[in-house]
């Protein structure tokens, strides 16, 4: 029953609720393909497209051996 409650728990917080930061977080987009760092900084400049863009980069390697 613990498990069951912590993981409906994180689910609900990750996919259901509002995020704490945005203003109106139904006006949120994510792009379907990745995008690279060019046009996220590309999209910055048309101010009549989007109010704003931001990147962050998922799975980040954590253990390299250099």
């Amino acid at each position: 029953m613990g498990v069951t409650t912590s993981v409906f728990s994180t689910l609900y917080a990750m996919l259901f609720r509002d995020l704490p930061g945005a203003t109106d977080p139904k006006e949120l987009v994510i792009s379907q393909n990745p995008v690279s760092y060019y046009y996220v900084d590309q999209f910055r400049e048309q101010r009549g497209l989007l109010a704003g863009a931001a990147a962050f980069q998922n799975g980040v390697p954590f253990k390299r051996w250099i």
